[in-house]
């Protein structure tokens, strides 16, 4: 080579070649792994709001049922295996004779399959409509002062393969007068 010629030599580039793939090699792996968590929170979001729809939708309600039954046309909610089932106050009635008496709902119900993973809302004698899928657990329990518990269980599967579970649980005092 003479001088004054500028350029690289073979080896020069060589190793020029060599730090270039390195770095993209690492820059590579972050953008993976970022690609992975990104899948794991979007799997972990969506078992969530599945849990959630399901435990705020049904307490929302089971606010505006009862749990007394001693007095005249109070509905009462009912525990069943895999779920549960309710009236709820849908208003205040306006005829003459029954004017100032609460009107209530058909029956609701809630019922959890567990092999299929959905729990399904039916109102009254309509077809029963799915909340949400991916549910894993669902209960609703009875505490001794007349508070209730719904607990809902839900896992999704991330971009990896593997399952991510939440559980929401909320409390509920339904009302205990038909006032």
């Amino acid at each position: 080579m003479k001088r004054g010629e500028a350029g690289f030599t073979i080896p020069e580039l060589a190793l020029a070649g060599a730090l270039l793939l390195v770095v993209l090699g690492g820059t590579l792996r972050v953008v993976d792994s970022s690609a992975r968590a990104g899948g794991a929170s979007v799997a972990r979001t969506a078992a969530i709001d599945a849990a959630e729809v399901v435990a705020d939708r049904l307490v929302t309600e089971l606010r505006q049922s009862s749990s007394d039954t001693t007095l005249p046309g109070v509905r009462r909610y009912t525990i069943v295996g895999n779920g549960v089932r309710f009236q709820r106050v849908v208003g205040v009635a306006t005829d003459p004779g029954t004017f100032g008496q609460q009107v209530w709902s058909p029956e609701i119900a809630y019922l959890f399959d567990p092999s299929t993973g959905t729990v399904r809302r039916s109102e009254g004698a309509a077809e029963p409509r799915v909340l949400a899928e991916g549910i894993t657990a669902f209960s609703v329990r009875a505490t001794g002062g007349g508070e209730l518990v719904v607990a809902v269980g839900a896992w999704q599967r991330d971009g990896t393969g593997n399952s991510i579970a939440v559980t929401r649980e909320r409390r509920v005092t339904p009302r205990n007068r038909a006032s």
